[in-house]
């Protein structure tokens, strides 16, 4: 399967991802990105694959 994330960010200096359960904001677990500007940005990981 592919497809496109539309993220806050257009430039990226980094991203990570896991899949541990995070409480109630990201039960399925979470991905971030962090910016040039290092502003990190935070995505509930299970919209991103849906």
């Amino acid at each position: 399967m592919k497809g496109v994330v539309n993220l806050s960010t257009l430039e990226t200096d980094g991203c990570d991802v896991t899949t541990l359960d995070l409480g109630e904001k990201f039960p399925s677990g979470l991905f971030v990105a962090m910016n040039d500007d290092k502003n990190f940005f935070f995505y509930d990981l299970h919209k991103i694959l849906n």
